[in-house]
């Protein structure tokens, strides 16, 4: 682009001298961007083209042109004017009409010719005097055919100069991308290593700019980047290279800017930007800026990538800081490299092939690890890639050994005179030069370089090593080893950015692999261990049919499994529903005794005429219809398990009698003799036998002969924990019984079965999943399905008076975040609304990024300690994280205390069906609105939403508070 312009400086140079003129300059107005191109030669300028406001001026009072330039005299005396406008592009001779064609000095396909302006002018003693004859044509406002190719030549290189440059340059704020930056680097590197000049790289960008387009729209957002791109022009000296870097990050090249000079620049430039505000005052932004100074005389950098890196580190350096400041890179920092440094900028480095060679390695990369099966097919296919990339004489990953040493586990090495590359064998071990670059490169965590010795084969030529670390989890898994001939395999700063780019998912597999194998080694080991204990594991499975996750039921099962290995007879109680049965037979499981009869009895089910004969047998006679014998339901549990279901029920008359087997565990069939009867007694009811007892129902000998130990099955709506375990479990049942698509629950559905009560207790659960699987038609069980109309009193009630009223241990929490957030507050609202942060969209990500630190990454635990379905969650910390990638979580006004309270309120989940974020999004717009001075504007950006969003929530919040008295 500079040598374009250089050559139309030229051409008009020459012009100039022909024409014996003071001055030349052309204007072409901007087509596809607002800036115009405007070159000027001499010492003086025509005053219709002297700016580009008074250039568009002048043409808006020409006449429309018949296709041929015209000759327009001046207002200042030896000023002339020759303007192409219309279809001037065609040429030929004037009125040669439809004989005319388009010239080949304009692109085909260009459209309209585009208007151009050329402004002569001539010495003081030619003024007032008409144009030589020479210039002039035979009209009064026609050129002379002798001049006309000349102006038109001229004309024609400037409008391609102007396309060229819109074609190149940022649409948005014309200036050129980051390709220019790399480009002019490079120049200025090489003139730098010439003559020994220094120059500086700075990088400036906006702190929160992610902001603007929230607050005001996509539109408002590319006004302020051109606002930037202005303001940044007035503060560059015409020798700078000012571009758009990418997004909001801006670049300008500094020829001849000594180290102290440049940071200087860096300052000025970045307080220029702040000292005034965008968007008509509307908007206030702080500016980070981050500047390389590069002085050949002490120290050279690779090239232009490494020049790039170091600025963008110190800009990174900077925001990490808080924003708002200028850092000057400093080599102490090069630990940090490759996380400061954007990722991009190891792929593309500026120069095409090497920029296609990277997309295609990263593409093969890729390739691979969507298509391999295991690791080892997945390193074969990168190292092959590498291999063919880098050009290297070995390439390896390298694991270290359970004595602490090193080898290789993959490798390709490119033997003297093959054509191909040949397989390493898996365990060969390393020389010691290469072991102390591996050991270097996992000390320091970074990429290391190092010259080895000559290779074996090639003992001429010394070798140039490169090892990478494979790190995951902050854990060391190997490294990937390079090496080659110093004088062929050369990798430099952005060969060592890639492979630390490519290292990172190999890691990731790499650790997924390693954890893979643990994983089928500890299955194995647990599955000799369960084939050795196979009766331990049966005991252990016919208990876990009583299915559970709460602490309450794992007391009962202590107390169960204390109880069976004895005799002692059982009084289980609870509601109906609860599994009471399930806990009598799960008792017997466990007991000595589960290999003999479980007979189970309701006494509620039998008439009280054969409730006698039902339990204790008769003898052949005993009363009208007794045809046989029959032993009775305590003799079947000879040696077992006998359990009274419902034993309340039993007529009293019969509870007598069985006061005696209780006694003695002797029973007396009707008819019949008495005689001995090995069998226990587990007896379960959902009445309270302590008031049958008072009322008369129930005899009292007998109850404290059953009470011996009591089991009392708690109902489900005081264990939360079992609810959605159950369901689960049901779910899972009828789904396969009945052949149902249906797979889970929605997180609506589970949230209304942990707020509904459960009246029926798990019987009742157990009902609903039937019919819900039965009756849903897609994959997820909704609200609908499973409850129908919510019932009465099901739902949570809303959140009233404050966020954390309703809990008194999070009383003190809530009351030490709303101090920190009454303090930022404050700060913010003397902002103004022009620089006032959005705090409410702050608390937003700090929330879900505490959340997820506290559940230890694990999204569904996360989830559910900020009160949000899984989706929502997911999707809001994908957002924050985002945000903080791109630089945008940097915080003021005291935050790091706000961001404190947060962790720690947090660390539990809020009550069922409450949103952590509506908790203190609620706290916020209280403490906003607490302020009646702040205007309505600097209250809708303090929460970061639009005003009507900001009313609707105003309102909600009376009515509920309303509600709440």
């Amino acid at each position: 682009m500079a040598a374009s312009i250089e050559l139309l400086r030229l051409h008009l140079r020459g012009l100039r001298e022909q024409l014996a003129a003071t001055g030349i300059g052309v204007f072409v107005p901007g087509v596809l961007s607002p800036e115009p191109l405007l070159v000027h030669e001499g010492d003086a300028a025509a005053a219709e083209i002297g700016s580009a406001a008074a250039a568009v001026e002048f043409i808006g009072r020409q006449p429309p042109s018949a296709g041929w330039p015209r000759l327009v005299p001046g207002a200042a005396p030896g000023s002339f004017l020759v303007t192409f406008l219309g279809d001037w592009c065609l040429t030929g001779e004037p009125g040669a009409g439809s004989e005319r064609r388009r010239s080949d000095a304009m692109p085909r396909g260009a459209g309209a010719c585009p208007v151009v302006v050329l402004g002569v002018v001539f010495a003081p003693p030619r003024a007032g005097v008409p144009p030589p004859a020479d210039l002039r044509g035979p009209g009064p406002a026609e050129l002379s055919p002798r001049w006309t190719w000349a102006f038109t030549s001229a004309a024609a290189m400037a409008v391609q100069v102007q396309q060229s440059e819109e074609a190149i340059n940022d649409p948005l704020t014309a200036l050129p991308g980051r390709s220019e930056v790399f480009a002019t680097l490079e120049r200025t590197l090489r003139h730098a290593e010439a003559g020994d000049h220094p120059f500086a790289l700075l990088l400036v960008n906006p702190d929160d700019f992610v902001s603007v387009n929230d607050r005001f729209g996509r539109e408002a957002g590319d006004r302020t980047l051109r606002e930037i791109a202005d303001r940044l022009r007035t503060s560059c000296r015409s020798s700078d290279v000012l571009a758009r870097f990418g997004s909001a990050i801006f670049a300008c090249v500094l020829p001849d800017t000594p180290r102290e000079a440049g940071r200087e620049v860096a300052e000025r430039t970045r307080v220029r930007l702040t000292s005034e505000p965008f968007l008509d005052g509307a908007l206030r932004l702080s500016f980070s800026a981050g500047v390389v100074a590069c002085d050949p005389r002490s120290e050279r950098p690779e090239n232009a990538v490494e020049v790039v890196r170091r600025a963008h580190q110190a800009l990174s350096s900077a925001k990490r800081a808080g924003g708002g400041t200028t850092l000057l890179w400093d080599e102490r920092g090069e630990d940090e490299e490759l996380r400061a440094l954007d990722r991009l900028s190891g792929i593309f480095t500026g120069s095409l092939s090497k920029d296609y060679r990277n997309i295609s390695l990263l593409w093969d990369a890729v390739s691979a690890m969507a298509g391999a099966a295991d690791f080892s097919s997945l390193a074969a296919k990168f190292l092959e890639g590498l291999m063919g990339a880098l050009r290297p004489r070995q390439v390896a990953l390298v694991d270290r050994t359970e004595a602490g040493g090193y080898e290789l586990v993959h490798g390709l090495v490119r033997r003297a005179g093959a054509g191909g590359a040949q397989r390493v064998e898996t365990g060969a071990t390393l020389g010691p030069a290469e072991i102390a670059l591996v050991e270097a490169c996992r000390r320091d965590r970074k990429v290391v370089r190092a010259t080895l010795p000559a290779a074996p084969d090639a003992p001429a030529e010394a070798l140039l090593g490169c090892c990478v670390p494979l790190v995951s989890g902050g854990r060391f898994l190997g490294a990937l080893y390079l090496d080659g001939p110093a004088e062929t395999f050369r990798p430099d700063s952005s060969d060592m950015m890639l492979l630390g780019g490519l290292a990172s998912p190999l890691a990731v597999a790499r650790d997924r692999a390693l954890l893979a194998e643990q994983q089928r080694r500890r299955a194995e080991e647990e599955r000799r261990l369960l084939e050795t204990e196979l009766e331990n594991l049966r005991r252990s499975l016919q208990e876990s049919r009583l299915l559970h996750r709460s602490h309450a039921m794992d007391v009962l099962l202590v107390a169960v499994r204390r109880v069976a290995p004895t005799d002692a007879t059982v009084l289980i109680t609870g509601e109906s529903g609860t599994g009471k049965e399930l806990l009598a037979r799960t008792l017997h499981e466990m007991s000595p005794r589960r290999k003999s009869p479980f007979v189970l009895v309701d006494c509620g089910a039998l008439p009280a005429t054969l409730m006698e004969s039902e339990l204790f047998g008769h003898e052949r006679g005993a009363f009208t219809g007794a045809e046989g014998r029959r032993g009775g339901r305590l003799a079947e549990a000879e040696h077992g398990t006998v359990v009274l279901d419902e034993i309340g029920e039993l007529p009293l008359e019969v509870q007598s009698k069985l006061l005696r087997f209780v006694q003695e565990r002797q029973l007396t069939p009707v008819g019949g003799r008495s005689r001995p009867v090995d069998a226990r007694l587990v007896a379960v009811t959902h009445r309270d036998l302590r008031g049958d007892v008072a009322a008369g129902r129930f005899r009292q000998d007998l109850f404290y002969r059953l009470n011996v130990v009591h089991l009392h099955l708690p109902p489900l709506r005081e264990r939360p924990d079992d609810v959605l375990h159950l369901a689960e479990h049901y779910l899972e049942r009828y789904a396969l019984l009945y052949g149902r698509p249906v797979r889970r629950l929605s997180a609506e559905a589970e949230a209304a079965a942990l707020r509904h009560t459960w009246p029926g207790n798990v019987r009742e659960l157990q009902n609903r999943i039937m019919q819900a699987v039965i009756l849903c038609e897609g994959e997820e069980i909704q609200t609908a399905d499973l409850l129908g109309q919510p019932a009465p009193g099901s739902v949570a009630p809303a959140i009233t008076a404050s966020a954390g009223a309703g809990n008194d241990t999070e009383a003190p929490l809530w009351s030490e975040l709303r101090e920190s957030l009454t303090r930022s507050l404050e700060e913010a609202i003397g902002l103004g609304p022009a620089a006032a942060p959005a705090l409410g969209r702050w608390l937003e990500e700090d929330l879900v990024v505490a959340a997820h630190a506290a559940a230890g990454g694990v999204l569904r635990r996360a989830a559910t300690l900020a009160g949000l379905p899984e989706a929502t969650f997911r999707r809001r910390y994908e957002q924050a994280t985002h945000a903080a990638t791109r630089g945008l979580a940097a915080r003021g006004l005291g935050w790091s205390e706000v961001r404190s309270r947060l962790q720690r309120l947090v660390q539990t989940p809020p009550a069922s069906g409450v949103s952590r974020l509506d908790q203190i999004g609620e706290e916020l717009l209280r403490l906003v609105e607490s302020h009646a001075t702040a205007e309505l504007r600097l209250r809708c950006v303090l929460m970061g939403i639009t005003p009507p969003t900001y009313r609707r929530r105003v309102a909600a919040l009376g009515a509920r508070t309303n509600d709440a008295s």
